[in-house]
């Protein structure tokens, strides 16, 4: 087997295993999703201080890309500090993190709709800006149903999928695995016509 269908059965094996914490374990699952939300948070606000700001001279789409990166790395860092901090008290602290990601990602993608339409007018591709967007949305309503029962059956459900896909991916790698046939020897064949 090659190297690559090693690494895809392992991620495979890997995705399974992510599945059955989510499934066992959905209120553990929902503290480590806020932290990776967090992480993703502080890392698309140095982005939007870094590469977005400098997409336009124009001083609101600067101003709306300083702000939308500083918020974002404020809110990022409090999701990743905040569960370990209080973590006797986590339920509580889980939950209204849940409502002020999703209140923050609500806020974050109004703000990106208002960069993609000034990034429309002088000519910049902003397909992937609007998709953000988009998916930032899908997130809060997600997020703001976590906190309820609703919440925990979202997580399992979906530590379901990722039990299947992981299972069907090192399947799927193991079964079209490339074989690598080395031989004991080799002729040539235009010397032994010699």
């Amino acid at each position: 087997m090659t190297k690559t269908t090693v690494k895809n059965i392992i991620l495979g094996i890997l995705l399974t295993a992510a599945g059955i914490v989510l499934v066992a374990a959905p209120q553990t699952s929902i503290k480590i999703v806020i932290i990776l939300l967090g992480m993703g948070a502080v890392i698309n606000g140095i982005f939007n201080l870094v590469r977005v700001r400098s997409l336009s001279d124009d001083s609101q789409f600067k101003m709306t890309a300083v702000i939308r990166g500083a918020v974002s790395i404020v809110v990022g860092l409090l999701a990743c500090i905040i569960p370990m901090v209080f973590f006797s008290a986590a339920e509580t602290v889980i939950r209204v993190m849940l409502y002020i990601f999703g209140v923050y990602l609500v806020l974050s993608a109004f703000a990106e709709f208002f960069l993609v339409s000034k990034l429309h007018e002088i000519g910049v591709a902003t397909k992937m800006f609007s998709g953000e967007a988009v998916v930032s949305i899908i997130v809060a309503v997600i997020l703001f149903m976590l906190p309820a029962n609703f919440g925990i059956i979202i997580i399992r459900v979906f530590g379901i999928a990722l039990i299947l896909c992981g299972i069907a991916f090192a399947v799927y790698s193991f079964r079209n695995r490339v074989f690598v046939v080395e031989p004991d020897s080799i002729k040539d064949a235009a010397v032994e016509e010699e």
